[in-house]
């Protein structure tokens, strides 16, 4: 099976999206339930960001710990 390298990288990228995506949703549990609607808005923001390819794992990074931090 030959692969090509934008094959390669586009299955790494998914797989590097569902890793985040688990990480930060792990995250979402770790609240106290009277701040947890306000902290999953501002994860699920930065979801999105890193999703659309607005953020690199530095940007993420320091949104999620903005977020925990809130």
């Amino acid at each position: 099976m030959s692969k090509t390298k934008e094959g390669i990288k586009s299955e790494l990228q998914e797989a590097v999206n569902d890793a985040v995506k688990d990480y930060i949703s792990k995250l979402t549990v770790l609240f106290d339930p009277g701040v947890r609607e306000k902290k999953a808005a501002g994860l699920i923001t930065a979801y999105g960001a890193w999703e659309r390819g607005l953020f690199d794992l530095d940007n993420l990074a320091a949104a999620l710990e903005r977020v925990l931090k809130m």
